[in-house]
């Protein structure tokens, strides 16, 4: 039963998604605001409420260790989805014009991750002493 409410669950976010790109690309275009700013601004903030309610969850559960691993792991699942769009276009550049344009908040993502492995590496290594 619980694999079932997970599928239609997981569902129901896959048919959300696809709604919420679809209106986000009309208030870009309506407004006028750009593709790149509601994307970072409303798309990136709807599309990441989930993991910060289940952080949220887990926080309040005693699980910090769920909350940093749902993080984290959204993080590297879509770092991991533009790597297969990458290797599936392979004949051509997906993110050509999009490269440039997000070389600084792809740059700030992947140091704020190195900065989470590393501070996370230390509080390992200085518990085991």
């Amino acid at each position: 039963m619980v694999w079932l409410i997970f599928a239609i669950t997981a569902a129901l976010i896959v048919y959300a998604a696809t709604q919420l790109a679809k209106y986000g690309d009309v208030i870009a275009i309506r407004t006028r605001l750009g593709g790149m700013f509601i994307g970072l601004l409303l798309l990136a903030g709807a599309t990441s409420l989930p993991e910060v309610l289940t952080s949220i969850s887990a926080l309040s559960q005693g699980a910090p260790n769920l909350a940093a691993g749902n993080l984290l792991g959204s993080n590297m699942f879509n770092m991991l989805l533009l790597a297969v769009l990458d290797i599936v276009h392979s004949r051509q550049r997906l993110l050509r014009k999009a490269a440039f344009k997000h070389a600084l908040s792809g740059g700030l993502a992947m140091f704020m991750i190195g900065l989470v492995a590393f501070f996370r590496r230390k509080r390992y290594l200085d518990r085991s002493r």
